[in-house]
């Protein structure tokens, strides 16, 4: 009788451990609900636009939670396949249920689950609860209060495992830097070199020449000689143009004469004058400018040459017309 008790107590102890074990092991190396197996990608700000991702697929790698990671593959209905643990990378798990690190998706690119303002956790339940960052396409949403948002799993957080006689072996977490996603180097745009601007010469300073202002004419001195001092060609006593000899008239008038010689000298010598300043001055310049051969000089030079074009023509009029003034006040014609 005492040996079947012990064999009852032998198999009860056994049926036990039976029982026990399993229980214990999914809940540190969990899998997905069969019911609760799906999450949204959200389209819109409000998630009320959104496309659904299944983590209990058919063909895909089954997913698995542990106490440090998230092993398997998920599928997006409009992105495909998504990676828990890819190469350098993964997400990561806690025995608290605090999930982070990244998966990668080619359509999703790098998937978040400790991003800021969000943040992926497990509860007591099981339950998945918060929001993933997919850097292509935006949030993801894990809410078992929103329809098609609900994920479940039979992993559970060591705080509500079943106590053991012994200490369960404590698994530290590697620490896994995200991975490095370098932005694309884009060339700075080549810009030619300014060319420098050849900015022209300033114009030589051509001081235009001043004609001299006109003395009074000289033929208005000969004439007030000739009113007061006019040719004799006869005497006051009555004596006829006729009359008197040569060297009578010569003697009468050598002091008319004199004065009309020295004011013609004088005149040819102003008109000398006002034509070395008012025509060779001019030429000389315009000479000067041609040499220097600068381009605005040329075309002040031109001008110049203009000017005393329409000088000497200025004064060609006067000369002809001093002369013809001077010759009709000398001998009254």
């Amino acid at each position: 009788m005492i040996k079947n008790k012990k064999k009852y107590k032998y198999f009860l102890f056994s049926l036990l451990l039976l029982v026990w074990l399993p229980v214990y092991a999914s809940m540190s190396d969990g899998t997905i609900d069969a019911t609760n197996y799906t999450t949204l990608l959200c389209i819109n700000e409000d998630c009320t636009t959104n496309s659904q991702i299944n983590w209990k697929t058919t063909n895909g790698t089954v997913v698995h939670i542990l106490d440090t990671t998230l092993t398997g593959k998920i599928w997006s209905e409009n992105n495909g396949w998504i990676n828990l643990n890819p190469t350098l990378a993964g997400v990561t798990n806690t025995r608290d249920g605090v999930l982070g690190g990244y998966a990668w998706g080619e359509n999703t690119g790098w998937i978040n689950f400790a991003p800021t303002n969000g943040g992926v956790t497990i509860n007591t339940l099981g339950e998945f609860s918060g929001w993933a960052w997919a850097e292509n396409t935006g949030w993801i949403k894990f809410d078992c209060s929103v329809t098609n948002a609900c994920l479940k799993t039979d992993w559970r957080p060591i705080s509500v495992r079943p106590k053991t006689s012994g200490n369960l072996p404590v698994t530290l977490t590697p620490s896994i830097p995200p991975p490095v996603i370098l932005a694309p180097v884009i060339p700075e745009p080549i810009i030619p070199p300014a060319l420098p601007q050849i900015e022209p010469l300033p114009p030589s300073a051509l001081t235009p020449i001043t004609p001299q202002a006109q003395t009074p004419d000289n033929n208005e001195s000969l004439q007030n000689e000739i009113s007061n001092n006019s040719i004799d060609f006869g005497s006051s006593s009555g004596e006829g143009s006729s009359g008197g000899s040569s060297s009578e008239f010569a003697s009468r008038n050598s002091v008319f004469f004199a004065k009309t010689l020295g004011d013609s000298v004088d005149f040819v010598s102003s008109l000398a004058n006002e034509f070395n300043q008012d025509i060779l001055a001019p030429v000389r310049e315009v000479g000067k400018a041609l040499k220097e051969g600068v381009t605005e000089m040329a075309r002040g030079a031109y001008s110049l040459v203009r000017e005393t074009v329409t000088n000497i023509a200025n004064f060609t009029s006067l000369v002809a017309n001093q002369i013809e003034s001077f010759f009709t006040s000398l001998f009254g014609l």
